[in-house]
């Protein structure tokens, strides 16, 4: 088992020797795995920063263009006073009617369609009401409505052939960032005036009913709303 060594010492060369080689081999590769895999990990996390560092750049780019177009349109506000704020409203307004107009030919096709269908339905049901089980009831009127409704219904189609054969609105006028923004603080401007409004007109009415009933819990209701006291 022990074999010489060149100045007369001997090795151990005996299967515990070995086994201790390999022990220590095996740590070696287990360092070496760790080493490589905290590298990797070092690597993706400094990528991942850089990516997080990157977006986070750019939302600071966004949100401070932003700030600037929104004291952009302050600005437009403030410095043209009276004649802005009716301009923007003006453009706010163009927006408003053409979205509207286009609305109402889409519902009022859309309600057309629907009333013919429904017209084809209770007439079918109508001419059939002797197939139909006694659970199945108000056939009897079924030819009435759908009179109505077919009225209704021709109604719409000339509607729609008016508004189709008319000229179309032309589009609203363009808005820049600032006049936008602009728009934007307009309309929360006038929702807070609204809400400001709505809320006096409660209290008054509130401190009405306390003056003539003495009692602040009354039947009362806030305005249209639908809060009462």
């Amino acid at each position: 088992r022990d074999r010489p060594c060149e100045h007369g010492a001997t090795r151990d060369l005996s299967p515990h020797f070995f086994s201790v080689m390999a022990l220590s081999q095996q740590e070696k590769n287990v360092r070496l795995e760790a080493e490589s895999w905290q590298d990797k990990m070092k690597a993706g996390l400094n990528h991942s920063l850089a990516i997080v560092q990157e977006q986070a750049q750019k939302g600071y780019e966004v949100t401070k263009e932003r700030v600037n177009t929104y004291r952009a349109g302050q600005d437009l506000l403030d410095k043209g006073g009276e004649a802005a704020e009716t301009a923007i409203r003006g453009k706010m307004m163009a927006k408003v009617a053409v979205g509207q107009s286009e609305e109402l030919v889409t519902r009022a096709r859309v309600a057309k369609e629907t009333l013919e269908e429904t017209v084809r339905h209770l007439r079918s049901a109508h001419q059939s009401a002797e197939n139909l089980p006694e659970g199945v009831t108000g056939v009897s009127s079924f030819a009435e409505l759908a009179e109505a409704y077919e009225a209704k219904a021709t109604l719409y189609k000339m509607l729609l052939e008016t508004l189709e054969d008319d000229k179309e609105l032309p589009k609203p006028p363009p808005m820049t960032p600032a006049e936008d923004d602009a728009s934007l603080l307009l309309q929360i401007q006038d929702g807070y005036k609204q809400t400001k409004t709505r809320v006096a007109e409660g209290a008054e009415l509130l401190r009405k009913n306390t003056v003539e009933t003495g009692n602040i819990f009354t039947s009362q209701c806030l305005g249209s709303s639908s809060v009462c006291v």
